[in-house]
């Protein structure tokens, strides 16, 4: 018995040693106005999205993100505002896999599951939502150095399923798969951001 739990208890610790820590994610804010002569619309935002995770080996690291976002638009129309507000929040388990090592470069696609809910709010009208969001992205990673490195999401490559249930019977549904060339070179199909080991 001695033996085996010696076994295990160096098992767990080489895996621990080899595990390499890592923390990144999403920072952002928005801000658009889109005014068409009578009609008038400005939207101001923002996003925060940490991620934590460890590397289990060279190929696979799994980690967790938690997501809050908030977004304000209001709206004017012949001399009419109004206002709708809408807060957001996610937390989403993922797994990454390296496939592709090329010097400094990495291609690893992300897989996560998020669980998360939206309210929205304008004047007395309010309504809730619960999402569910199943996603595999590609992820262009660029090292630095051994504890930084620069990530590139690839949101023009993807598979995606969304459930949307809301109060009111609003449910929606999405599923896509594929790659949209008419997005490569569009700024919201991909994000650029840092990943930092410890």
């Amino acid at each position: 018995m001695k033996k085996l739990l010696a076994l295990v208890f160096m098992f767990v610790f080489v895996q621990v040693s080899f595990a390499k820590f890592f923390a990144g994610g999403t920072v952002g804010i928005t801000a658009t106005k889109e005014d068409s002569g009578s009609v008038e619309d400005t939207t101001n935002g923002y996003v925060f999205g940490p991620q934590f995770g460890y590397d289990i080996n060279d190929r696979w690291g799994v980690g967790l993100g938690l997501y809050i976002q908030h977004n304000k638009t209001e709206h004017e129309s012949g001399g009419y505002t109004s206002e709708i507000k809408s807060d957001g929040w996610a937390v989403a388990p993922f797994a990454r896999f390296n496939a592709v090592e090329y010097g400094k470069f990495n291609l690893y696609f992300i897989g996560g599951l998020a669980f998360g809910g939206v309210e929205s709010k304008s004047g007395s009208y309010k309504s809730e939502s619960d999402l569910v969001l199943l996603e595999i992205t590609p992820q262009l990673q660029y090292s630095l150095s051994d504890s930084f490195a620069l990530i590139a999401d690839l949101n023009f490559a993807k598979f995606k399923y969304q459930n949307i249930s809301g109060d009111n019977d609003n449910d929606s549904s999405e599923f896509s798969l594929g790659v949209n060339s008419d997005e490569v070179l569009n700024t919201s199909s991909f994000s650029i951001g840092f990943l930092f080991r410890f």
